[in-house]
């Protein structure tokens, strides 16, 4: 496999092939004598051996983008201003909560806010008839002289905008017309080789248009934590023969989670795993397309966007690399949405092909028939969480980050003991042979 950037070549193949590769490309250009990996497309890459404590050899890539990423945090501060000022944190998020939130409540534009006399529930009255001139209209209350407290309220109130914390919804942000620029530069390092920065910054971005004070605090946070977590590194190791290595993908969401409209997110994460070995592939982060009305529908949504984006096309690439059948093994962490695709009934949500365009029938088929294997997955062994919630607590974050493999170099080996990918009954590998078994079965 060759991939050409502008002058770069990177060739990648067994061993014993790849001196016959070089040697057939210079036969009709001048290439310079190849080298271990070094720095590719702004990404050192680093190449070990590292010894385990029980004796067992095991074969490390390392994706360093600390360089990338202090050049992101220096363009950040050029545009945010001198005065701007960076500080040492765990995480890359502002605590958020739903339940504050402004979407879903009613709004008072569309009328007057009334309180019934029989349930006591607060409602908009839209519209009403005039008894005189029998025209509909929205009914507006009839302003009172204000006192001389209500006047200080008032002034109050319009200082801050309206808002009682001082910042209006429609108030522009300072960072506004930063934002695109400094989010996509970070999202190039965040794809390629910092997964653990997906969430954050998929999340802000869908704010550019509409980017308000708020934006500006979340994104601050985010280069704050980018400062601060320059040293991580995305590191991969194999540690076994090809017939052990398979592809696995986690696809999670979180239920409502974008404070502004209540969609929930879909995160995927693939990668190579065995016995001994575990390498990240990719990883995706993406709000879903409407709100979702329980936690099943959100997990549902999210298995069939990795399924069509990520898990099936890979297969084809797989079984060439491993030269060999080998099934994808999807990990669910929800056990109801485990169920749906089992049976492919869900007479609860047969609005789901109008509204995500997801059909429960195609995931059933396709589990039961493409050769693909979901299992269920335990809340601490989802790969996929980082992916879309945003963690407040450290000891939390680093496990999460940890699952995907971004380490701190200092503690490579340890989190390498004490990765997921260590059980064995997480990771039994799976034949066509017990696939067609359970089949049968059924």
């Amino acid at each position: 496999f060759l991939v050409i950037y502008v002058d770069d070549f990177k060739l990648a193949g067994p061993k014993n092939n790849l001196k016959l590769g070089w040697e057939l490309l210079r036969k009709g250009l001048s290439i310079e004598p190849e080298c271990e990996p070094g720095v590719y497309l702004g990404c050192a890459q680093e190449r070990k051996e590292v010894t385990m404590k029980d004796g067992r050899r095991m074969t490390t890539m390392t994706y360093n983008m600390e360089d990338f990423l202090g050049s992101c945090v220096s363009r950040y501060l050029e545009l945010a201003g001198p005065s701007t000022r960076l500080k040492a944190v765990n995480t890359p998020f502002i605590p958020e909560e739903t339940k504050g939130s402004d979407a879903g409540k009613p709004n008072s534009a569309n009328g007057v806010m009334i309180l019934c006399k029989h349930c006591r529930t607060a409602q908009a009255v839209k519209e009403v008839s005039c008894s005189w001139c029998k025209k509909a209209f929205t009914p507006e209350r009839v302003p009172d002289e204000p006192t001389s407290r209500s006047k200080k309220k008032k002034v109050s109130a319009e200082a801050s905008g309206g808002n009682p914390a001082g910042q209006s919804k429609g108030t522009k942000g300072e960072l506004a017309d930063i934002a695109a620029r400094v989010l996509m530069k970070l999202l190039y390092a965040a794809r390629l080789a910092r997964f653990d920065l997906m969430r954050a910054v998929c999340h802000l971005a869908c704010f550019v248009t509409k980017w308000d004070p708020e934006c500006d605090k979340r994104l601050h946070r985010l280069m704050c934590y980018v400062n601060s977590s320059k040293h991580l590194r995305m590191v991969g190791w194999i540690g076994d023969d090809r017939p052990a290595l398979q592809p696995h993908m986690f696809a999670d969401s979180d239920f409502a989670g974008c404070i502004e409209t209540l969609r929930s997110t879909s995160g995927v994460h693939l990668a190579l795993r065995g016995p001994n070995s575990c390498f990240p592939i990719t990883g995706m982060s993406k709000r879903q397309g409407c709100v979702s009305h329980s936690t099943p529908e959100a997990e549902l949504v999210a298995c069939d966007f990795g399924m069509r984006m990520c898990g099936l096309p890979c297969l084809d690439l797989w079984e060439t690399l491993l030269a060999r059948k080998c099934p994808l093994v999807v990990h669910e962490d929800n056990q109801s949405m485990l169920r749906i695709i089992e049976t492919g009934r869900n007479p609860t949500m047969r609005y789901l092909g109008r509204t995500h365009r997801v059909s429960v029938r195609w995931l059933h088929e396709t589990f039961k028939r493409e050769k693909v294997r979901c299992v269920y997955a335990r809340t601490d062994t989802m790969a996929g969480d980082i992916y879309t919630k945003a963690f407040t607590d450290a000891d939390k974050w680093r496990q999460a980050q940890e699952l995907i493999n971004v380490v701190d170099p200092a503690r490579l080996k340890r989190a390498m003991e004490e990765h997921p990918a260590k059980n064995a009954e997480l990771e039994k590998p799976v034949t066509f042979s017990d696939i067609e078994e359970e089949n049968n079965d059924e």
